[in-house]
């Protein structure tokens, strides 16, 4: 019975081609999010039913693949610098604003870029390192957290007088 849960738990939650199909796809919704005029609200629940699947798939991607110190090194670069830093910057692109007492946000031209360019630097490293699209849901995960939360702290100081 416990080599069956061992077997069970190294296969991959999906295979790396359909998780980066469904990783592009959200990016495709978020895309579409990120220019559509919305309140600003504080949810996290997208961005951390992100990071738990891409967690998920990191990991069983690397009990199958295991990661050398290079491949988690640039990993690691890729979330941090990436993910972070210009999830960071992504949020100072979206613009805030009141309507009808509520406080908007929609994201610019700029916005889009950046999550492309964001997007694209990261799939870079990951085919660079071997890893393929199995960390693009936990990179979405992060980066639209960061942004969210950047862009929650620049609502709460416009709300303070």
């Amino acid at each position: 019975m416990t080599s069956l849960l061992v077997v069970a738990a190294a296969k991959p939650v999906l295979p790396v081609a359909a998780s980066l199909l469904l990783g592009l796809v959200v990016l495709a919704l978020l895309l579409y999010r990120q220019v559509k005029k919305r309140p600003v609200r504080a949810s996290p629940i997208l961005p951390l039913v992100l990071l738990v699947i891409g967690f998920a798939e990191l990991t069983s991607f690397a009990r199958a693949h295991p990661l050398t110190p290079t491949e988690t090194g640039l990993l690691t670069l890729s979330l941090l610098a990436f993910a972070v830093g210009l999830g960071a910057l992504r949020a100072f692109t979206v613009r805030l604003f009141a309507d009808g007492g509520r406080l908007m946000r929609q994201g610019s031209w700029v916005t889009v870029l950046l999550w492309l360019l964001a997007v694209g630097l990261h799939l870079v490293v990951d085919s660079g390192n071997g890893v393929g699209g199995a960390t693009l849901l936990l990179y979405l995960g992060l980066t639209l957290g960061t942004q969210q939360v950047v862009v929650q702290w620049r609502a709460r100081r416009m709300r303070t007088p």
